[in-house]
């Protein structure tokens, strides 16, 4: 009720708690930021509460279905994965964690036996996130709807997985089922056919790419080529670099010395351009350079005055 909101807020410190993010300024005064929502703690790895979500009660509501504590000094989306804490040691035994959306996701997932799952906090699967989870297991599996919207999520991120020497695959839900859904229908059967036919990152890349791309044209060839030559930008350890050059080309069925070729070009062209930039932020001013000694010579004659 107000009358207990305000009564809080006396006894609490409001700076604490505005910083927090559990309360905010309006024009009607101090109001809780989660008002008629299912609150979950966000933990870290160590179980510190460091944040909130919230889904809303009511199903008419205006405001957005879930909130999420905003970025503070302590609460970063990009690094914080949902029930991380209560799945550390699972994440250790099977040597994989399961990372999915939804709180509700994870909280189905791990009442059925898959206590290795955690979830986003509304974000994409940063590289922060994957080095997180990198000190307890050897592998991560992206568990993401298999629709549209799921698949494109993968896509966005591709470049991290990619560019991280880390063992991520990517398991697909049949008809754009979400976990809590699946884990419900049949007994979960398909939930767990959908983990064990997980695919690599690059199987997954290799579809996308024959979806949106002709291949059997040159000019699908070209555009399919340009896209990995971008892609690829990003991967820094040479073996992996050489390697999927090799396999990607075997694959598409597209010329690998041609596809090297663009790669390096690509390289290339970034180098000079990088170079170009350095060399504008570190060059000085003349202008600037004869003003700065025109102002130091003026301070050697004051200085020699003085000492006259």
């Amino acid at each position: 009720s107000d009358a207990s909101f305000n009564s809080f807020c006396k006894t609490e410190n409001k700076e604490i708690l505005t910083l927090a993010g559990l309360i905010k300024e309006t024009e009607n005064g101090l109001q809780p930021t989660f008002y008629n929502r299912v609150m979950f703690p966000i933990e870290d790895e160590r179980g510190r509460v460091l944040g909130f979500g919230g889904r809303t009660l009511n199903p008419n509501d205006k405001a957005f279905k879930y909130l999420t504590t905003s970025e503070t000094e302590v609460f970063h989306k990009r690094k914080l994965l949902f029930g991380i804490k209560q799945a550390v040691e699972e994440i250790k035994k099977k040597k994989h964690v399961i990372i999915t959306e939804g709180y509700t996701d994870v909280m189905m997932m791990h009442q059925h036996g898959y206590k290795n799952a955690v979830a986003v906090l509304g974000t994409a699967l940063t590289a922060e996130h994957l080095r997180l989870v990198k000190r307890f297991c050897k592998e991560a599996v992206l568990l993401l709807d298999g629709d549209e919207a799921g698949r494109n999520a993968m896509m966005r991120s591709m470049e991290i997985f990619l560019s991280e020497d880390f063992l991520v695959s990517i398991a697909l839900l049949p008809n754009g089922q979400d976990p809590f859904d699946a884990l419900q229908s049949e007994q979960g059967i398909h939930f767990q056919e959908s983990l064990d036919a997980r695919i690599s990152v690059t199987e997954f890349l290799l579809l996308e790419l024959r979806k949106k791309y002709n291949l059997a044209t040159i000019e699908g060839k070209i555009e399919a080529s340009a896209e990995l030559v971008k892609l690829f930008n990003v991967i820094q350890n040479p073996i992996k670099l050489s390697s999927l050059i090799s396999e990607f080309s075997e694959k598409l069925g597209v010329d690998e010395l041609a596809l090297r070729s663009n790669f390096f070009l690509l390289q290339e062209k970034k180098h000079k351009l990088n170079k170009i930039r350095n060399s504008n932020i570190s060059a000085p001013v003349p202008e600037r350079a004869e003003f700065f000694a025109e102002r130091i010579g003026k301070a050697e004659e004051r200085l020699m005055l003085m000492m006259a």
